[in-house]
């Protein structure tokens, strides 16, 4: 009595094969979302943007400003993390001082530079300031940009002086 090798069934050869290639597709699907939201978390690529005068998130011209220059090293505090990188990847060009780096002013030297303003940077950073009120830049952003007014002396303000 021989036995004869059995052929498996097709279904079942099919059936391994569908599997494989199932995974091998939400393998490939996965690795395309991974690749999407790298590059949309990316950091704007800020010196081509100051070579070409063009937002590199907005992709609008830019106009040239004359703004003061911030000297020395600023070291903010963990709590602006958050709004760091959002000011670095939604609004890179809002700023309104010229960064300084780790530089003292020199006796004589520039105070002021040229700076590159977007105005839609502008919008957005406003924009994100309303959206997130509890936030201790955004909180102190708020704070510089209303003006700090004495009241108006009324006629019936009056000092009172001691009696002799």
């Amino acid at each position: 009595m021989s036995h004869a090798a059995r052929q498996p069934r097709s279904w079942l050869i099919f059936d391994v094969g569908q599997r494989k290639m199932k995974h091998r597709s939400a393998n490939l699907i996965c690795l395309l979302g991974i690749a999407t939201l790298l590059g949309a978390c990316s950091t704007p690529d800020i010196g081509s943007a100051i070579a070409t005068g063009v937002c590199c998130v907005h992709h609008v011209p830019m106009k040239r400003e004359s703004a003061p220059i911030a000297f020395g090293f600023i070291l903010e505090p963990e709590g602006f993390a958050f709004s760091q990188r959002a000011r670095r990847n939604l609004f890179p060009f809002a700023r309104r001082h010229a960064d300084g780096q780790c530089d003292l002013p020199v006796e004589g030297g520039p105070r002021t530079a040229e700076i590159f303003v977007c105005s839609q940077c502008e919008e957005t950073k406003q924009g994100w300031i309303r959206l997130h009120p509890r936030d201790l830049w955004a909180k102190i952003q708020l704070a510089t940009q209303e003006p700090n007014k004495a009241p108006e002396p009324t006629p019936m303000a009056v000092t009172p002086r001691a009696i002799e």
